[in-house]
């Protein structure tokens, strides 16, 4: 019965329960369900300032980890977050990402090129929308098989102007991404 739930998780049920360092306020689970019953894998979580958007996205993503193996997570945020999305979700759910910029980001997208059916790959990392939208980098994504398996993209309202460099990032990393949780405090 449990290898059967675990290769066709039942959605009410959830598998990261217990697996992070907090105790969730009530609101903050209605995210994650309807995350896990949407068909297109996607959410926009569009909650006021400090109803902890950061930690919705961080139940959703304990919650896809527990359900598969996840090679590549990557969370997006402007460059002044970098640290407190890192401090957050070491403290909060005892996950560690590294923070990437340009050159490190650059040569994880060649290590997926060349690596990427290896089991072994499992990356987590935070950039800048500064590193995202860089040409090198749209450029390199663009020649690239390199798969995003559990996006993160916080203040998402920034990408919402066709045309911007910021769009255009953003359209090509989540072309590239499985599961994606955007996060804004600007009502869309």
């Amino acid at each position: 019965i449990f290898l059967d739930l675990h290769k066709n998780p039942v959605h009410d049920i959830l598998y990261s329960r217990n697996t992070s360092r907090l105790i969730p306020e009530p609101h903050q689970y209605k995210p994650l369900f309807k995350f896990l019953n949407s068909e297109n894998n996607r959410i926009l979580i569009a909650d006021e300032v400090g109803l902890g958007k950061t930690i919705e996205g961080g139940m959703i993503f304990k919650e896809v980890q527990s359900r598969q193996n996840l090679k590549i997570s990557l969370i997006v945020v402007p460059s002044s977050l970098t640290y407190k999305w890192q401090e957050e979700f070491e403290l909060r759910f005892g996950e560690h990402f590294s923070l990437f910029k340009k050159k490190e980001f650059l040569k994880l997208i060649d290590e997926f090129d060349r690596f990427h059916s290896s089991k072994l790959f499992n990356e987590k990392i935070i950039i800048s929308y500064h590193t995202l939208r860089d040409d090198d980098v749209i450029k390199k994504l663009d020649n690239s098989v390199f798969e995003v398996d559990f996006l993160i993209m916080d203040e998402s309202h920034t990408m919402r102007n066709h045309g911007t460099s910021t769009y255009h990032s953003a359209k090509v990393i989540t072309s590239l991404s499985e599961h994606i949780v955007f996060l804004t405090a600007t009502p869309v």
